[in-house]
Parts: C-alpha cells; structure tokens; sequence
C-alpha cells in the first residue's frame, strides 16, 4: 500500500492512483516516468546528446505529489535512500 511510503497521505495515494491508474500499462518506470513528465529532456547536435530540464509533459498533478512527498521523504529522512540519491544526481538538497 502507498501509506506504508513515509510521507505519502491518504490524500497523495488517491491522487497517485488516480492518475497512473493500471501500473500495468507502462511497460517500464522509464515510460511512467515520461508520463509523469519528470524525464529530462535531451537533444544531439554535432555529436554529443545535451539533458536538460525536465519536460513537464503529462500529468502535472502526478509530478506535482511527486514532488510534495520527495520533500516531506528528505525532510523525514535526511540520511534515507531518497536522499543519497536526490543528492547524487547533483541536486542541492533542500532544508525545510
């Protein structure tokens, strides 16, 4: 059950439920990813691939609670799982 995530209410797991419906349908988490519209954008010129910000395609109210329960995770848990990896892919980890 989504609740048992720390940080996830009643409320998010409605909203997060609601929005992927059948977790069936994406065929990986790199395709529910891209419909959360959390996938970073990329293009290639001359050779070399560029990311960049993510697309912000998709549900904006599931990449919303996304969001909102990544914040309240860290804030949580500031050594958790979440964390190391929100730090390593070279984000400034934010203090509530």
């Amino acid at each position: 059950m989504l609740t048992s995530i720390h940080g996830i209410s009643y409320y998010s797991a409605l909203l997060i439920t609601g929005e992927i419906g059948d977790i069936a349908r994406f065929k990986d988490s790199s395709s529910l990813v891209a419909y959360a519209g959390l996938a970073s954008s990329t293009y290639s010129s001359g050779g070399k691939i560029y990311h960049r910000s993510i697309t912000k395609q998709g549900s904006k109210y599931l990449r919303w609670v996304l969001n909102q329960w990544t914040r309240a995770h860290i804030k949580a848990k500031p050594n958790g799982t979440v964390a190391r990896f929100y730090s390593r892919a070279g984000r400034e980890i934010i203090r509530l």
